[in-house]
Parts: structure tokens; C-alpha cells; sequence
């Protein structure tokens, strides 16, 4: 991993992935919102786009398997 990328994954992707596994959805939709309204730029949300879409239909949905997914990706994200 990178720079770019452990700095990504410290400051959001582990925050957002201690939330996903607590279900805690505050928290997981300000994640949501901070990194999409921070101004980052399109390759880092590229990067990312399919952990935070699956995040994004948990929050909304509540369903075990977009979870599931998010967390897949985030474990693949590390690697």
C-alpha cells in the first residue's frame, strides 16, 4: 500500500469499516458525507467508489449483505 493509500485507509476506509461492523449508521453516513463533499479528487474516489457505494446502499437499506460486501472490499482494499 502506498502512501496515498494508508493515509486513505487510516483516516477513512478504517473508520468506515469499525462502523460498518458496529452498525452504527450515524457514523457511517458522515463518513459517507465527508469524503464525498471534501473535494477529493476523482482517482482517489475511484479507488474507493465500490467500498462506498456498498456502504452507501447498507445505511440506506439496512441489508446484512451490502455489509458483508463493504467489508470484503475494504479486506481487498488492504491487500
Amino acid at each position: 500500500m502506498n502512501k496515498i493509500d494508508s493515509d486513505l485507509y487510516i483516516n477513512y476506509i478504517l473508520p468506515l469499516e469499525d462502523a460498518l461492523k458496529n452498525e452504527n449508521f450515524e457514523k457511517i453516513d458522515f463518513i459517507l458525507e465527508t469524503i464525498y463533499t471534501m473535494g477529493m479528487d476523482d482517482k482517489t474516489i475511484t479507488k474507493i467508489d465500490d467500498i462506498l457505494q456498498e456502504a452507501t446502499l447498507f445505511s440506506e437499506f439496512r441489508e446484512e449483505d451490502y455489509k458483508i460486501e463493504a467489508l470484503n472490499l475494504i479486506e481487498d482494499f488492504k491487500n
